[in-house]
C-alpha cells in the first residue's frame, strides 16, 4: 500500500515539474473547448465557445467572449466571458441556441428522446440589438 502511495506522489511531482518547465502553472481540470464556426458572430466582435467540465459527469456551457480572447494551455481565456449558459440535459433535448446581444437563450424540449445531433452542431439565431 505505501509503494503504491509513493508512485502515486512521484507521478504527480513529475506532472507538475513538466507543466511548469515553461514557467505556466500546472493544469488539474483542463476543460475541453470547442468554438462555434459563424461568421455571424464574429461580425459582432464576439466568439461563441462550448465549455466541457468533469470526466465522469459532464457539464456542458456555452460562454461568449470577446472575439480577441486567447486561450492558455489550460483553456482559460485572457478575457472573462460576457455571458454563459450551463446546457442541462434534464431540462430537455438542446434545440437551438438564442444570441442577443451578450445573452444566450436555450430553446430545450421536454420529453423529447435523447437527441445524436452534438451540441456544437444545434442551430444558432442571432437576434440583432
Amino acid at each position: 500500500m505505501r509503494s503504491v502511495a509513493v508512485i502515486l506522489a512521484l507521478l504527480t511531482i513529475s506532472c507538475d515539474r513538466e507543466a511548469t518547465e515553461d514557467g505556466a502553472s500546472p493544469c488539474f481540470d483542463q476543460d475541453v473547448l470547442k468554438e462555434y464556426q459563424n461568421p455571424e458572430i464574429a461580425l459582432q466582435n464576439k466568439m461563441l465557445m462550448l465549455r466541457q467540465s468533469g470526466f465522469q459527469d459532464k457539464i456542458f456551457i456555452l460562454e461568449i467572449y470577446p472575439i480577441d480572447t486567447t486561450f492558455d494551455h489550460c483553456n482559460r481565456g485572457s478575457h472573462e466571458p460576457l455571458a454563459q449558459q450551463v446546457v442541462n440535459p434534464q431540462e430537455g433535448v438542446l434545440q437551438s441556441i438564442i444570441l442577443q446581444g451578450e445573452d444566450i437563450k436555450l430553446i430545450q424540449k421536454k420529453n423529447e428522446p435523447a437527441s445524436e445531433l452534438p451540441i456544437t452542431d444545434v442551430p444558432i439565431q442571432i437576434l440583432h440589438e
